[in-house]
């Protein structure tokens, strides 16, 4: 095995083979036990042959006895050794990158370190908690609590970290990330004159925090402000001697119990409630193992395993498997001589392919078997099976804490001030992918909307591409989507996934089957943008997601309740700088339904001067004089001012930004608008764009007096709704009246009459001596006009 120290030559061969075998991104084990439950189990791998003779492994001695487990994050593994010092080292190189002084006396420092959102957090032996950045080793903070020794795990869980003092202390501390106090907690009883908490690490259990005391008392509070749920003597509720309790607590989810061991050597299960924080009596068991254990219980397919032992005492030490219920002891691995276990079991269930296979790593404390071993177990076996184990006189004669497994690499400390880094080759080969996936459900009518679930094995993967309609379109980068078919048919699913070892796919044809509903389906709007803001002008791609099979889309991409897209997937440009609501209505065979996103589109001033372009729009572009009509500027660039010409005669006939103007005579009329802004001016001009005709009345409207031959005196034409004069044909002075009792003709939604001093085609008057002439048709076609 290669030393720190070795030459040149063989640091480089040492890159070399750890380049080229091209090690997979590992899990961190960032804390004592790797989470919050203390579960100690990782799905990575780990060396299962013989990691001594690998050039791969590293060692490197440090300035004092290492008596804490080391962690891992990201591409780092960290220790704190008896000389107060944090080391930071590359983890598969052994290269030290920094290394940091905290505080206390020199000796034993068994408080375990924790690296949370880029801190590493390190407990002293003089009652005072160090921060340092991860990467850099610069110190953020260290807060002095009181001059107690720190002795219990770090836990670190969303932005907060736990731990006890012991040594005549009694307080368990809550602190955030940044050094600040959120509570601390007195322990109920004080009888142990080691204090309360030595070891004795909790678990974050949803809102509560768990952990056990040296008088053989288990608790649990509210993590956020230390207030006590319950507490448990175990002595009394099991009947047993427990005495202290100097090992973290277990959580395990199925069964649904915390798990520890005591100094009176006991293994302690009890049902937990963590929806209340509360412990469930009805369930609680226990093992006489007849030795004590300070080891925090490990779980997996069933089985319980622990260490025990006492120091220089050579009965009872080793590691015990016990069933999940704690009726009996199911093996037992003795250590041998004097050594003891102290250090709490780490698993790897890597090599587990569905026959149980898992693997123990655990430490010995005691000359001269003091070392790390590697167990085999499988669910039906009664006995335990050595892999391999690493022992050399004046490295590892006393190895006190435990390991941490992360990327086929184990990590672990002695107190003869050596850190180490194993593993393989083997270890080190990332294992290709094999895609799989599974889906429920699988048939239905539409709108179906099916839940996939990702099963494919190997290392690190990290990528996913699924084609939930084996179009060869990637509908989603997720590794557990869901997705909705919205059409009947039969649909094929695959699924790409790639890792450090390589690529792999999967297709499965005919795999979901959608029907047509009984009944319509209403559909429900829902849309997105390829972007949401920018600056002008900024062209937004809209993606229609409604489901409920809609047949028509009606777009308003400014909120102005005007339909500017009846496209399913369509683009709209923001011209004008804004903030801007977008709405979509869909509408299906069962309905309609409707989305607006406020505030979705943000878009700001160009930082490049923007011309404006003149465009404009108007409400009617064809009618009988007079004819009112509405004009709407659309133009874009922000202008600031605006001049419409409607007739083409060169006049500015407004300046408003959205005028109307009334044609009076017919006839055929271009309109011109001109617009400018500080960076320009543009103009526009629409030929023959508004259309006036004159109103002439049919003669078989209304061609002779009362209307026609029978005198009916009706007319089908709507009235007017007012007095209002329209107009006056003839060389009418202002005093004009219309002529008393005189016969009216209504058409065209007006009523026409004869006025005073009207005259016909040749001259002659139309009233004479105050009676009325009746209208021929000829005039009626005249002043009709």
């Amino acid at each position: 095995m290669n030393k720190h120290t070795l030459k040149i030559f063989l640091i480089c061969l040492t890159l070399l083979l750890v380049t080229a075998a091209q090690p997979v991104l590992g899990s961190d084990w960032a804390q004592f036990q790797r989470d919050v439950y203390n579960t100690g189990v990782t799905a990575d791998r780990a060396p299962i042959t013989d990691p001594m003779n690998s050039t791969l492994s590293w060692e490197y001695k440090l300035g004092g006895n290492v008596d804490s487990a080391p962690i891992v994050a990201g591409d780092m593994m960290y220790s704190v050794a008896g000389n107060n010092h944090i080391y930071a080292f590359n983890r598969t190189t052994g290269e030290l990158v920094w290394e940091e002084s905290t505080s206390g006396s020199l000796g034993f420092l068994i408080g375990n370190a924790a690296v949370g959102n880029g801190i590493v957090f390190v407990p002293t032996s003089n009652g005072q908690i160090f921060a340092f950045d991860a990467e850099t080793g610069s110190q953020k903070w260290n807060k002095a609590l009181n001059s107690k020794q720190l002795d219990t795990p770090i836990v670190y869980s969303d932005g907060k970290i736990y731990f006890g003092e012991a040594m005549g202390g009694r307080n368990y501390y809550c602190l955030d990330e940044n050094g600040n106090e959120v509570w601390s907690r007195t322990a109920t009883t004080q009888e142990n004159s080691q204090g309360s908490y030595y070891w004795a690490g909790a678990a974050v259990i949803g809102d509560y925090l768990v952990y056990g005391d040296n008088d053989g008392h288990i608790v649990s509070v509210n993590k956020d402000t230390g207030t006590d749920i319950a507490e448990i003597n175990v002595s009394e509720e099991f009947g047993v001697d427990c005495k202290e309790i100097r090992s973290s607590i277990l959580y395990v989810e199925d069964p649904g119990r915390v798990y520890f061991t005591s100094t009176g050597g006991y293994c302690f299960a009890l049902g937990f409630n963590p929806a209340d924080g509360t412990f469930n009596t009805s369930d609680k068991h226990s093992v006489n193992i007849a030795y004590a254990s300070t080891t925090t219980p490990a779980y997996y397919n069933g089985r319980i395993y622990i260490g025990s032992g006492e120091i220089m005492k050579s009965n009872g030490n080793g590691v015990y498997c016990l069933d999940a219920d704690l009726t009996g002891v199911i093996w037992n691995y003795p250590v041998g001589g004097t050594g003891i276990v102290q250090s709490s079991p780490a698993l790897s269930t890597y090599y587990d392919d569905g026959d149980g296979e898992v693997y123990i790593y655990f430490t010995v404390n005691a000359k001269p078997i003091g070392g790390v071993y590697c167990l085999k177990d499988l669910p039906d076996s009664t006995s335990p099976e050595l892999v391999w184990s690493y022992v050399e006189s004046g490295k590892t004669d006393f190895s006190l804490p435990g390991v941490a497994i992360s990327d086929g690499w184990v990590y672990y400390g002695t107190d003869n001030k050596y850190i180490f880094g194993l593993t393989t080759p083997d270890s080190q080969v990332p294992e290709a992918p094999t895609a799989d996936f599974s889906a429920t459900p699988v048939s239905g009518d539409a709108p179906l909307t099916v839940s996939f679930t990702d099963l494919s094995t190997g290392d690190a993967i990290t990528a996913w591409a699924w084609d939930f309609d084996n179009d060869e379109n990637v509908d989603s980068t997720e590794q557990n989507p869901s997705y909705t078919y919205s059409n009947a048919g039969t649909y094929a699913v695959s699924l790409k996934v790639t890792g450090e070892g390589g690529s792999d796919s999967e297709v499965k044809a005919d795999y979901i089957s959608v029907s047509e509903s009984s009944t319509p389906v209403e559909p429900v709007a829902a849309f997105a943008a390829d972007v949401t803001s920018g600056t002008a002008p900024l062209t937004v791609n809209f993606t229609d997601q409604s489901t409920g099979s809609p047949t028509s889309w009606a777009w308003d991409f400014d909120n102005d309740e005007n339909v500017d897209s009846t496209e399913q997937n369509p683009s709209y440009t923001y011209s004008n700088a804004g903030t801007y609501a977008v709405s979509l209505k869909v509408t299906g065979e069962g309905g309609s339904d409707s989305e607006v996103k406020a505030d979705y589109i943000s878009v700001s001033e160009s930082s490049t001067p923007v011309e404006p372009v003149a465009a404009f729009a108007a409400d009617v572009t064809s009618g009988t004089a007079p004819l009112t009509v509405n004009f709407t500027d659309r133009s874009t660039g922000s202008p600031t001012s605006w001049a419409w010409d409607f007739d083409n005669d060169g006049n500015v006939d407004s300046t408003e930004q959205n005028p109307s103007h009334t044609y009076s005579d017919a006839g055929s009329y271009a309109v011109k608008l001109t617009v400018s802004n500080e960076n320009g001016s543009d103009a526009l001009e629409i030929s023959g764009m508004i259309t006036v005709k004159e109103i002439v009345i049919s003669e078989d409207t209304w061609y002779q007096f009362h209307k026609d031959a029978q005198h009916s005196g009706y007319s089908s034409s709507d009235a007017p709704d007012s007095a209002n004069l329209a107009w006056i044909a003839g060389p009418l002075n202002d005093t004009y009246s219309l002529v008393p009792s005189s016969s009216v003709v209504i058409a065209e939604g007006m009523v026409f009459g004869l006025c005073n001093g009207a005259v016909d085609d040749y001259g002659n008057p139309l009233t004479s001596e105050g009676r009325l002439l009746p209208l021929t048709r000829k005039q009626e076609k005249k002043y009709g006009m």
